[in-house]
């Protein structure tokens, strides 16, 4: 009496699930290594000013005003090091779960050849 298949229609819902996700993963690596790169600029930043500063220290070690600037960017730089680690870590992440999702994908949509080509062909390049 009623019969029931599995058409076209459910593989475009796998895929309107999935090409959403790969997207948003995408994007939120971009942000992710965007942040990072402000970071490392940050961190060089704080590096060569601290060493104008440790040199003019050098050169007056009585000067309180130059001690106090090579502690705020010591903490700085070491603050800017640990976010830059944990951004490193983010975009890794990341990238493990995009190349999983893809992975996943290939073996879900393989058994179907035209299903698969449609689904790869949708989903950006990795």
């Amino acid at each position: 009496m009623f019969s029931f298949r599995i058409g076209t229609s459910a593989w475009d819902l796998d895929q309107a699930r999935f090409v959403p996700l790969l997207r948003l993963i995408r994007k939120m690596r971009a942000e992710v290594e965007r942040e990072a790169s402000t970071q490392r600029l940050r961190c060089e930043k704080a590096r060569c000013s601290a060493a104008f500063a440790l040199e003019a220290l050098d050169s007056d070690p009585d000067n309180s005003a130059l001690e106090h600037r090579v502690h705020v960017l010591t903490e700085t730089l070491m603050d800017s090091e640990q976010r830059l680690g944990q951004l490193e870590r983010e975009a890794a992440f990341l990238s493990g779960l995009e190349r999983e999702l893809l992975d996943f994908t290939e073996k879900v949509f393989t058994p179907h050849p035209a299903l698969s080509s449609r689904m790869a062909s949708s989903l950006p390049n990795r």
